[in-house]
């Protein structure tokens, strides 16, 4: 019995290679990760910031100006930063909720403390 896996393929010189199935992921020392979890970043700032001008999640305002900060990051850790309310706090686990069912990457709630 094989592995249930996604078939993908990366584009070489604009032209898709074979297909392969992905099997094991990246790994803690894996010399692409710094820059997954770059891409990972971005995509987190975007999502909170249509959040954010949207009126679902507040961040933390530094002036009466843009930028908010919603979260700071180092290496694959996060620290979220919010207006202390339950609403806000509510909000801000649906949009990971949101983001884990559209990238697969999945908040570990019970380190959250």
């Amino acid at each position: 019995m094989t592995q249930m896996g996604f078939g993908v393929s990366v584009l070489v010189n604009r032209s898709p290679t074979n297909e392969f199935c992905m099997e094991k992921g990246a790994r803690q020392g894996d010399s692409l990760s710094p820059f997954l979890y770059i891409i990972v970043a971005k995509g987190v700032k975007v999502v909170l910031d249509e959040a954010s001008d949207n009126g679902i999640f507040e961040g933390i305002f530094m002036s009466n100006f843009k930028p908010t900060i919603p979260f700071f990051q180092y290496a694959d850790d996060a620290v979220f930063l919010g207006k202390w309310s339950t609403d806000n706090t509510k909000n801000l686990k649906r949009i990971l909720t949101c983001f884990h069912l559209t990238f697969g990457l999945k908040v570990n709630l019970h380190k959250a403390g």
